[in-house]
């Protein structure tokens, strides 16, 4: 029994360590980050800074999750907004399977299998974000370029070169980890 369980183990680990290597081939060598998915305190105050603007707004508007993963920020955003339509866009496909999978019985929301810098951008009225500082500054010239004014982004942890924050927030995540939530206007 030990055995199999060993022989199980280093089969499992083998093929994260495939997966690890295929995304960050795909990733252009490390130029678009790893799932790393958002949590704690960062995530809380992603979630609250979306809710207060999304409560204020009486018309439909369109939020996207550039680099979307599983859906975590998105899903319990589309419950409990139900007239607004989320969209994710994630180029990893097991990725966007599981977060197309998740969101099967919510109607406003859909995820596509796409790299989001290739993606148009210019219907979005709320933008969410958690990606790497290599990406900050061609993302930044991006989203000036296509977001129409007064369109709100909320980035986790990383500062958009191109644009000065309305709002930072800290986000201390487990009491030790200094993070910051960025919230913009464009």
């Amino acid at each position: 029994m030990l055995l199999f369980l060993s022989a199980l183990l280093l089969c499992l680990s083998v093929i994260v360590e495939v997966y690890l290597f295929v995304t960050y081939i795909k990733s252009s060598c490390g130029k678009y980050p790893p799932f790393i998915p958002s949590f704690g305190a960062m995530r809380r105050q992603c979630l609250a800074e979306a809710e207060q603007y999304l409560i204020q707004k009486r018309r439909p508007l369109k939020i996207v999750d550039l680099g979307s993963g599983d859906g975590r920020l998105l899903l319990p955003l589309a419950g409990r907004f139900p007239q607004h339509s989320f969209c994710g866009i994630e180029w990893a496909w097991a990725l966007w399977k599981i977060s197309s999978f998740r969101a099967r019985q919510k109607k406003n929301i859909h995820f596509l299998k796409q790299n989001f810098m290739t993606a148009d951008l210019s219907d979005f009225d709320v933008v969410l974000c958690f990606l790497s500082n290599e990406l900050s500054g061609e993302l930044s010239k991006k989203l000036l370029r296509e977001l129409k004014p007064g369109s709100i982004i909320i980035s986790s942890a990383f500062v958009l070169k191109e644009l000065k924050p309305q709002k930072t927030i800290s986000a201390r995540t487990y009491g030790f980890m200094p993070i910051k939530v960025y919230v913009y206007k464009i």
